[in-house]
């Protein structure tokens, strides 16, 4: 039986993550409207925005890494049944939970190798892009390391539940 706490803390971390993919989707409308005017200001006014590619660039890694929890949390990753489909349930089964531990190690590595270029971001000011726009990385690394996080705890909550589903004899859904 799961505790009261450790069942607040994972609806808490679900609604965050919510939250930070509400912010991506509007994150990433607001990007479209700058890509359009960048793209009309080349085209009819042979005047660009300024330090849209660098705007871009940093927008796009913020933009998954807000997404990429939720999106796992509500099983909505892109993912072939072709083999799965053709495996008896106890070797499906085995596969779910070898790629949620795999998940895990993923994104634990990620977490762990950006956590001090994120810390070294914040600490020297880096920034994106040269002459009248400089994008500051440090957000968009803390977003990264953020996101990573998330994603590798609810990876090892999936791993968890699939094994109690095991232990318990449900049968998956």
């Amino acid at each position: 039986m799961e505790s009261k706490i450790i069942k607040g803390f994972l609806a808490a971390i679900v609604k965050f993550t919510s939250f930070m993919s509400a912010a991506a989707t509007i994150w990433t409308f607001l990007l479209m409207f700058f890509m359009t005017a960048d793209v009309f200001g080349r085209i009819f006014l042979n005047h660009p925005l300024t330090g849209a590619p660098e705007l871009v660039k940093v927008s796009l890694v913020g933009v998954v890494y807000l997404h990429m929890p939720y999106c796992l949390w509500i099983g909505r990753h892109i993912r072939s049944d072709l083999l799965s489909s053709r495996m008896g349930p106890k070797l499906s089964l085995a596969m779910d939970v070898i790629m949620y531990i795999l998940g895990a190690a993923l994104f634990a590595g990620i977490f762990f190798a950006s956590w001090d270029q994120m810390l070294e971001a914040w600490e020297i000011g880096e920034y994106e892009g040269e002459g009248a726009l400089r994008v500051p990385t440090a957000p968009i690394r803390t977003i990264l390391v953020l996101g990573a996080a998330l994603t590798m705890i609810l990876y090892a909550v999936r791993t968890i539940e699939k094994l109690a589903n095991v232990i318990n004899g449900k049968k998956e859904t």
